[in-house]
């Protein structure tokens, strides 16, 4: 998103925030603890998380599941790149295909988006990109997480105007009730 575009589809009331995290799957569980939270109050919630992983000290890279929210489809994003590879095992064409999810979610405007992650794809404009812009336009409150080493082109993507949230349940979880609507619980 250019400075212009960003000035003109964004304001300091946007519902965008980002739980950034120095290590890696750290914010998966916290926002698989929000989404089941935000369920049980009744939101509907939808799009695509990282399913939490616990890394074995003896893999040197996990699979990256991602859980389309609505489904229950999964999408591992991870090539195949022999034992302890050090290149980057992201599958941007499983990635591409995962998009799909996003861009069913806009269509159905529910009360919270959730996207994996903005990561290496979405600093170089591919990935999830494009569906983030539009959910944002959308006006649609969203949620991602972003990693230290990221964080810098997410404030440039965002325009500055996204929350930063540290990867706490609670802190999760308060910014989500103060951007989406009450929910009358029915007894």
């Amino acid at each position: 998103m250019t400075s212009a575009q960003t000035d003109s589809a964004m304001t300091d009331t946007l519902a965008v925030a980002a739980i950034v995290h120095e290590e890696r799957g750290q914010a998966d569980p916290v926002i698989a603890g929000m989404v089941a939270h935000l369920r049980a109050a009744g939101h509907r919630v939808l799009g695509i998380m990282q399913e939490p992983v616990t890394v074995d000290p003896g893999m040197c890279n996990p699979d990256m599941i991602l859980i389309d929210l609505d489904s229950g489809e999964r999408y591992n994003i991870t090539q195949n790149l022999g034992k302890c590879s050090v290149g980057c095992s992201l599958d941007a064409s499983v990635v591409a295909e995962a998009s799909v999810v996003l861009r069913r979610a806009l269509a159905a405007k529910p009360d919270l988006i959730v996207v994996n992650r903005f990561g290496k794809l979405e600093m170089m404009g591919s990935g999830f990109y494009a569906e983030m812009i539009a959910i944002i336009e959308a006006g649609i409150p969203v949620i991602t997480a972003v990693s230290v080493d990221h964080y810098a082109a997410w404030e440039e993507f965002t325009g500055g105007a996204a929350v930063k949230l540290v990867p706490e349940q609670a802190a999760v979880n308060a910014w989500c009730h103060q951007y989406l609507p009450v929910k009358q619980v029915r007894t």
